[in-house]
């Protein structure tokens, strides 16, 4: 991701003569970050610091219910507007 989004700002800028040293800087600088704390990013470090709700996509989750029986034993409602049907 960090190579792409080199690539998006030297497209944006048109700065293309300076493409090959920024981004042997950002990997070099993603390759130190990684070995000084390599199980999370700096975006995951800051979701676990301000305690906001985070599904990681690493875990595997699963829903023991299915569906159909989640939504049976509702009772569903119809919304109408103007003789159209809206579920």
């Amino acid at each position: 991701m960090t190579v792409s989004l080199v690539v998006i700002m030297f497209e944006l800028t048109g700065g293309l003569e300076l493409v090959l040293p920024v981004m042997i800087v950002v990997l070099a600088s993603k390759w130190v970050a990684e070995l000084v704390d390599g199980r999370l990013s700096i975006y995951e470090q800051h979701i676990e610091l301000n305690q906001y709700p985070f599904l990681d996509p690493k875990l595997e989750v699963s829903f023991p219910a299915r569906a159909i029986s989640v939504i049976s034993q509702q009772q569903l409602q119809v919304l109408t507007e103007k003789g159209y049907t809206m579920a």
